[in-house]
């Protein structure tokens, strides 16, 4: 530790900052008496990084809202995590399980939102200007509004795509 009042002129890396932010640097100093001397110096490189919180308790099975989140600026000694980069990474997901406020969204407590799931007897809708047809079928895969899925006709056993345009209903082309 310096005692007195000293004059940085240069500084280099010894060791850059490793995955954890942890650094070593030499510091050259001149004291008042115009002595030089190098000093081992180590440091921590931290990342600012947004996260995104719940603002309320939320159930497992709940809908991510923008009224449920609130963010943070926080400083994070990895660049990496298991955080959502993006607030429109969070809303419309679904909560897995029971989360506190206060508590800060990982990739792992949300998922999309599926509006069909795998084995779900469904809505099958095919139409035209002139024509609509509605059928029953089994989802032989989970989806989400706008994905297209297979779909397995329940009458004719036949598998189709369809897309899927709400809760329990997905479009065909006819």
């Amino acid at each position: 530790m310096l005692k007195d009042k000293a004059k940085v002129s240069h500084i280099n890396f010894a060791k850059v900052p490793d995955s954890n932010g942890d650094g070593l640097c030499t510091v050259e100093i001149e004291d008042k008496r115009g002595l030089r001397r190098n000093v081992y110096v180590s440091f921590k490189a931290l990342n600012k990084k947004r996260l995104y919180a719940l603002k309320q308790n939320l159930k497992k099975g709940d809908i991510v809202t923008a009224r449920d989140i609130v963010k943070k600026e926080v400083f994070l000694n990895e660049n990496r995590g298991n955080y959502p980069s993006e607030i429109e990474d969070v809303i419309g997901k679904v909560i897995k399980k029971d989360v506190n406020a206060g508590a800060v969204f990982t990739n792992d407590m949300i998922e999309d939102n599926y509006v069909i799931k795998k084995n779900e007897i469904i809505n099958v809708v095919a139409q035209s200007k002139r024509l609509s047809v509605q059928t029953k079928g089994r989802a032989e895969e989970k989806g989400r509004i706008g994905d297209t899925i297979r779909v397995k006709n329940m009458t004719s056993q036949k598998e189709i795509l369809g897309k899927v345009t709400g809760s329990g209903v997905v479009n065909v082309d006819m």
